[in-house]
């Protein structure tokens, strides 16, 4: 008699809880009669005493099979996903495999964002793992590429120091060509960075992403601003310089260098600098003027004013091409000299300067 036997053995679990013998027989009666509700009891009630991890993880998925195929309780069964991954936070493949019961509950949509809401309730390192394997698994797994980029994009601007999210979201708007998802993302991690570097490598980059989807003009201007915030000779310096030259903006790269030496204490790199933009200006840009300008600051930095012949012998070639610029470039020639001799103590240096005025 099937009936009088539960209720012997529910008498027996009223006076002992955590008798196995006498609860794996009502597990077997309540699952033969496909009694969901009491077959649950049975299981949360062994769940309460088990002491074993492996075992407790084999209850839960028992609990979400009963409540979902039983019970057809979705919500339920959610619950008992929950529990599980909170009661083994620190265990990753355990958390995944949790999850993954999720997509057998419903439509996958709904699991990936019933995944997130549980990611939620996490702490930030475990919740970030949860948007990845969401993101992961909306594009691997189902192949749909928007809802990975939607989750990505969610979970980068959520866990900022993600750099995995980020990866992903600049992934999928490169194989699209999304400049719109792209940038409105880099834009909203821009505005919640703390301090000029974070900024920098932020606003890099998005110039980079545009710089590898071919949109050069826009790469730049993005360059502009990332060295902007923190001037340095480093990736974004070198990446405007390069894009700068491939758009005809070299103009740029010249500003740049002008830029870093106001950031340079030691002489020989402003002179290095300067002497690099002035050979821009005047072999790529033409544009003899500024190249010279650049070349007398260049002068200014040297220890005995050591390119003086360099700066006359370009002043003579500016004359030859241009005769107006020529003309100014020696009256800054003299200029510059004359206010050297103000700063000069030794006779010898002084006299020396005034035969080179006396010679222009």
């Amino acid at each position: 008699d099937a009936v009088a036997e539960v209720r012997a053995l529910l008498r027996v679990v009223e006076c002992r809880a955590n008798d196995a013998p006498s609860l794996d027989r009502l597990r077997e009666l309540f699952s033969r009669a496909g009694d969901g509700t009491r077959l649950l009891a049975i299981d949360e009630l062994i769940l309460k005493t088990e002491l074993d991890p492996t075992r407790r993880r084999s209850l839960y998925l028992q609990l979400v099979a009963i409540a979902s195929r039983l019970l057809l309780d979705r919500e339920r069964a959610e619950l008992y996903v929950r529990a599980l991954v909170a009661e083994n936070a620190a265990d990753l493949v355990c958390v995944r495999e949790a999850l993954g019961v999720l997509l057998s509950l419903g439509e996958p949509g709904w699991a990936l964002e019933r995944a997130q809401a549980i990611a939620l309730e996490c702490p930030a390192s475990l919740a970030e793992q949860i948007y990845r394997w969401c993101a992961v698994t909306a594009e691997i797994q189902l192949g749909d590429a928007p809802l990975a980029l939607a989750i990505a994009r969610e979970g980068a601007l959520k866990f900022r120091s993600s750099a995995e999210l980020l990866l992903t979201v600049e992934r999928i708007t490169l194989a699209s060509d999304d400049v719109t998802v792209a940038m409105s993302t880099y834009d909203a991690l821009v505005e919640a960075a703390s301090g000029p570097h974070g900024h920098r490598a932020l606003l890099y980059r998005a110039g980079r992403w545009l710089e590898r989807a071919g949109h050069l003009d826009q790469a730049l201007e993005r360059y502009w601003d990332a060295f902007n915030f923190a001037p340095s000779g480093g990736a974004a310096f070198i990446a405007l310089e390069r894009v700068a030259r491939l758009t005809g903006h070299l103009e740029r790269a010249v500003s740049c260098y002008e830029r870093l030496t106001e950031t340079i204490q030691q002489d020989s790199a402003r002179l290095r600098l300067l002497c690099k933009a002035s050979e821009i200006c005047f072999d790529e840009l033409g544009d003899g003027s500024r190249g010279f300008e650049l070349l007398l600051r260049a002068n200014a930095c040297s220890e005995r004013y050591e390119l003086d012949s360099r700066v006359l012998e370009t002043a003579h070639k500016l004359l030859a091409v241009d005769p107006k610029a020529g003309a100014q470039a020696f009256r800054r020639v003299t200029e510059e000299l004359e206010g050297r001799v103000e700063l000069l103590f030794a006779a010898e240096d002084k006299a020396r300067c005034h035969l080179q005025i006396a010679a222009l």
